[in-house]
């Protein structure tokens, strides 16, 4: 099953009885999008958090 397809089935899946067509495409978006962050993960494109603290010169 394509990605797309299971982003639909978990938002369908977690989304209550009488939810509105608004809340169902939320969570399909939000499913769309984790999986997308899951991707870039397994892909290497990611940036330390102390990489990033360090660029805007935040400290802890």
């Amino acid at each position: 099953m394509s990605p797309l397809k299971e982003a639909a089935h978990r938002a369908i899946d977690a989304i209550p009885d009488d939810a509105s067509l608004d809340q169902l495409l939320e969570e399909i978006v939000y499913y769309s999008k984790v999986e997308e962050g899951l991707k870039d993960i397994r892909e290497g494109r990611v940036t330390d958090l102390d990489e990033v603290m360090a660029k805007y010169g935040i400290d802890e």
